[in-house]
C-alpha cells in the first residue's frame, strides 16, 4: 500500500502545514481566535490519517471495528472546530443552535465508546478487499448497521444548519465583503458536510464499497478557509502599511505646525548668534584696518563668531530633524541629548511667556531605545501644551519642571509638570482621544498622536494631576536599551 500511505501522508502533512503558518499568525495577533480554531481543524485532519489508513490496512473485522471506534475522537474534533470557526470568523450564529450542535456531538461521542464494536456498526461480520489507487485494501464486507444512524444524520443536517444560518445573517450585514465571506465559508463548509454525509451513509448499509475518505472532505473544507484566512491576512498587513504611512504623514505635518508655533520664538533665537556674528565681523574688520592689528583679539573675535555660527547651525539642524520626513529607526537616544534639543528649541518661548522651564536627568537613567524625531515631537507637544495651560497664571509663577528617572522594571520614566490650573477630573483621559480639544483653534491631534508614537514604542502615555493640586503631570514610561 505504498501509494495509498504515501497520498495520506502527502495530505496530512499538507493539513500540518497549513495549522504551523495559522498557529503562527495566531501568535502574532492572538485576538483573532478563528486563526486558533483553523489550526485546531488541520491538526484534527492530519490526526484522521492514520485511522483512516488502520481501517484500510485491517486484516480483521475486530481491528477495523477498533480504528473506526477510535476516528470518532478526531472527527468531533474538526467538527467542533469547524463550528468554532464559522461563529468566530463570520461572527454571527445562532448561539443555541451551535450549543445544540455541540452537545449533539459530544452525545455521539459518548455512545461510540459505550458500545461496541462503534456507533457506526452493531456488529461487523466480514470484511473485503477492494482495488483502490491501484492497491489492494480492506473494507467493510458484511456488517449490521445501529438503528440509530438517524442520529449522526440529524447532527450533520443540524452543523448545515448552523453554517447556512450564520452565512445568511453575514449576507444581510449588506456590504460586499460580507457576502463575499458568506458565499466563500456557506458554500465551503456546508457542501462538503453534506456530500460527507451521504457518502459515509452509502458506505455503513453497504450500498458502496468504498474505503471511508473523510479527510479528503475535510480539507476542502480546509481549502475554502485558509484562503479566507490567507486573504484576510494580506489585506490587514496591507492596511497596517498604509495606516503607518498615513500615521507618518501626519506627525510630519503636526511637527511642521508645531514649530509653526513657535517661529517667532525661533527667529529671535537665531538672531541673536547672527546678530552677534555680523558685529563680532565688524569688529574684526575695524582690528583689522590697523597698522599693528592685535591677533590674539581677532582670535578671540573668531572664536566668538565661530560658536555663534555653531550655536545658529545646531538650531537650524534641529528644526531640519524634526521637518523632514522619515521612516521610524529605533536606536539608542540619550536623555540627555533629547532635553538639550527641547531646550534649544524651546529657549526663547518660555522667556517670552515669562516661565521657568527646567529640566532634571537621574544620573541612573538609562539610554531611550526609541526614535530621537518622534520622541522630540512628543516632548515639544507636551511642552507647548503645558505652556498654553499656563496663559492666565500670574507673572513669576510659570514653572514647567521635566524629569528623567530610572525605572524599577528598567525602563525610564519621564515627567512634564506644570504649575497652571490642572486637568478637569472628567477629561484627564478625554484629552487622550482624537479630535477632542480645549483649545479654540485646535485641531485635537496632539496628544492622540504623541499616544499613538509612545504605544509605538512599547511604551506608555497618561496624564494626572499633581497631588498638591497645582497643576496637571503627563507621565510616559519609554524602553530602556
Amino acid at each position: 500500500m505504498i501509494v495509498v500511505t504515501l497520498a495520506w501522508t502527502i495530505v496530512a502533512t499538507v493539513s500540518l502545514t497549513l495549522a504551523a503558518f495559522c498557529m503562527f499568525a495566531w501568535v502574532l495577533e492572538r485576538r483573532k481566535v478563528a486563526y486558533l480554531m483553523f489550526c485546531i481543524i488541520a491538526l484534527a485532519t492530519a490526526t484522521c490519517a492514520p485511522f483512516e489508513l488502520g481501517m484500510m490496512h485491517a486484516s480483521t473485522p475486530a481491528e477495523y471495528g477498533a480504528w473506526l471506534r477510535g476516528y470518532h475522537v478526531p472527527i468531533f474534533l474538526v467538527i467542533s472546530s469547524q463550528l468554532l470557526f464559522v461563529y468566530f470568523y463570520l461572527g454571527t450564529g445562532r448561539l443555541w443552535l451551535f450549543l445544540l450542535n455541540i452537545f449533539w456531538r459530544i452525545g455521539i461521542l459518548i455512545a461510540n465508546f459505550i458500545v461496541e464494536p462503534n456507533f457506526n456498526f452493531a456488529e461487523i461480520s466480514a470484511l473485503k478487499q477492494v482495488t483502490f489507487l491501484g492497491e489492494q485494501i480492506s473494507v467493510v464486507g458484511a456488517a449490521t448497521p445501529r438503528s440509530w444512524q438517524w442520529m449522526g444524520v440529524t447532527g450533520m443536517v443540524m452543523m448545515t444548519a448552523f453554517v447556512l444560518d450564520a452565512a445568511i445573517r453575514c449576507w444581510r450585514r449588506g456590504d460586499s465583503e460580507s457576502r463575499r465571506k458568506s458565499i466563500v465559508i456557506g458554500l465551503g463548509f456546508a457542501g462538503p458536510m453534506l456530500l460527507n454525509v451521504g457518502f459515509n451513509q452509502l458506505l455503513v448499509y453497504g450500498l458502496v464499497q468504498a474505503p471511508i475518505l473523510n479527510m479528503f472532505w475535510f480539507l476542502g473544507t480546509l481549502g475554502s478557509a485558509a484562503y479566507e484566512l490567507a486573504r484576510d491576512y494580506v489585506l490587514n498587513n496591507r492596511a497596517k502599511l498604509q495606516l503607518a504611512h498615513m500615521r507618518g504623514e501626519l506627525a510630519q505635518l503636526a511637527r511642521v505646525d508645531t514649530l509653526g508655533q513657535l517661529a517667532s520664538g525661533l527667529a529671535h533665537e537665531l538672531a541673536q548668534p547672527l546678530s552677534a556674528t555680523l558685529g563680532n565681523s565688524e569688529a574684526a574688520q575695524q582690528f583689522l584696518r590697523r597698522e599693528n592689528p592685535d591677533l590674539g583679539e581677532i582670535r578671540s573675535i573668531v572664536d566668538d563668531i565661530h560658536k555663534d555660527a555653531e550655536r545658529a547651525a545646531d538650531i537650524i539642524d534641529k528644526m531640519r530633524m524634526l521637518i523632514r520626513r522619515q521612516t521610524v529607526a529605533k536606536q539608542q537616544v540619550a536623555v540627555e541629548d533629547l532635553f538639550r534639543d527641547i531646550a534649544t528649541l524651546l529657549h526663547s518661548e518660555a522667556i517670552g511667556r515669562g516661565i521657568v522651564l527646567t529640566f532634571k536627568v537621574d544620573p541612573r537613567a538609562p539610554h531611550v531605545l526609541g526614535d530621537r524625531v518622534q520622541i522630540s515631537q512628543v516632548l515639544l507637544n507636551l511642552l507647548i501644551n503645558a505652556m498654553e495651560a499656563m496663559e492666565g497664571c500670574p507673572a513669576g509663577a510659570k514653572q514647567i519642571c521635566v524629569e528623567a528617572s530610572a525605572e524599577p522594571g528598567g525602563g525610564i520614566g519621564i515627567t512634564v509638570s506644570d504649575s497652571g490650573p490642572g486637568i478637569p477630573g472628567d477629561k484627564i483621559e478625554q484629552v487622550f482621544n482624537p479630535l477632542f480639544t480645549t483649545k479654540q483653534d485646535g485641531l485635537g491631534l496632539g496628544l492622540a498622536l504623541s499616544r499613538t508614537i509612545i504605544d509605538a514604542h512599547g511604551g506608555r502615555l497618561w496624564a494626572e494631576n499633581r497631588s498638591d493640586g497645582g497643576g496637571a503631570v503627563v507621565r510616559m514610561l519609554l524602553p530602556a536599551v
